[in-house]
Order: structure tokens, then sequence, then C-alpha cells
């Protein structure tokens, strides 16, 4: 990976399933890995200091008081969140470094494959909804192709379509008239407390999106 420039490392990730997850894991390589490919990436992200965001804690105090009660239940329903969010020790670097590392997402992202204890994972659209606890409606919305379409990677966003006054009237305080600014300060308590959270998502490196 050394001395390639940034598109041909890009091109080089997007590669075929059965490169990037051999039948058998290739002879030699870290256990942490399934292929070189996979650890020559792992390396290069840590040669190249490519930057991880800070794992950022949420106070439920501060929260409580944002949305006008405890916001707890909102993200009871998904297990392991309130302590990878509120917790400092549930955070595992190394975890996240080896996950992005090793990651594979399936045609029409139907599924993604990884490794984690030295083991290969492969996670479909039902494995997820079990894990969360919700369920998959008959047609289920795609933000990842409502956001790209069917464009090739590495994709870009379309152009900007703003929802309307009436779409996102429901995340305001009312009354929320016709061009009323669409404000931090005038989310309703449960959206504010939904948009400081995923604020404080995990994101992979600094200024990805």
């Amino acid at each position: 990976m050394r001395g390639l420039v940034g598109p041909k490392v890009k091109k080089i990730r997007y590669v075929a399933e059965e490169q990037w997850f051999l039948e058998e894991r290739e002879p030699n390589v870290d256990h942490r890995f399934f292929t070189v490919w996979q650890e020559s990436f792992y390396y290069a992200y840590i040669n190249l200091g490519v930057q991880f965001s800070e794992h950022r804690l949420l106070h439920w105090g501060a929260l409580s008081v944002a949305a006008g009660g405890v916001p707890l239940p909102y993200f009871e329903r998904y297990p392991g969140l309130v302590p990878l969010l509120s917790e400092r020790a549930q955070y595992v670097r190394e975890w996240v470094r080896i996950f992005y590392a090793t990651l594979f997402v399936g045609d029409e992202r139907a599924y993604i494959q990884f490794m984690f204890n030295e083991t290969q994972w492969r996670l479909d659209r039902g494995d997820i909804a079990r894990l969360l606890g919700v369920t998959i409606p008959d047609e289920p919305s795609s933000l990842h192709f409502m956001s790209y379409g069917d464009a090739e990677p590495p994709r870009h966003a379309h152009d900007m379509d703003f929802p309307s006054d009436e779409d996102v009237s429901i995340l305001f305080q009312q009354p929320f008239l016709l061009g009323t600014p669409r404000t931090l300060d005038r989310l309703t308590p449960v959206a504010y407390t939904i948009n400081l959270a995923l604020r404080r998502s995990l994101l992979y490196r600094q200024g990805y999106n």
C-alpha cells in the first residue's frame, strides 16, 4: 500500500467478495484477518496515521434536562447501546480498526462481512433486526439508495433536496408555520436528544461522512 495514491487505494478496496474473503484463510496471515489484503489495509491505516474520532460520552443528566425527562428508554431498546455510549471502557478502538479494515458490504447492502475476535462474521438485514429487536417492514426504505441511488463507488450524495415544512414539522416545537427557521433550539425534546446522540455516534475517522 505504501506509495499508492488515494484513488488507487480506493479502487483496490472495491474488490469482489471472493478476493476479500477467500474460502480458506491465507497462510501466514495474522489471525485477526482473513487475507493479506485485509492485513495490508489495517497496517496502512496505522502507518498513514488515519485518525479516529475521539470516543465521546453521553451524559444522561444533561440529556434528561434537554429532553424534559429521562431519555434512557429511547436507547435501552437496543442491547448494549447505553453502556457503549456512556462508559469509556466499553469502547475498544482496536476492534473498530479491525472492523473497518476487514469490512465487506454485499450487493445491494444485503449483508456485511467482517472479522471479530479472529472469526469471520456475516450479518444480513434479518440478523441485524433480530439483534436490535426491531422488525423489517414489507417494503423497507433504503436510506443509502435515497442518498446515492445506483451510482458506482466512490459515491457522492445527490443534489440537495430539502424536505418540506410539512414533512419536518413533527421534529419541531409547535406552532411550526411555513418558513419557520429549522434551528436546533426549536427541536422537540425527543428530536433534540436523537440528534445529539447521532452527533456523538461512532465515526471511523475525523472528517469521514
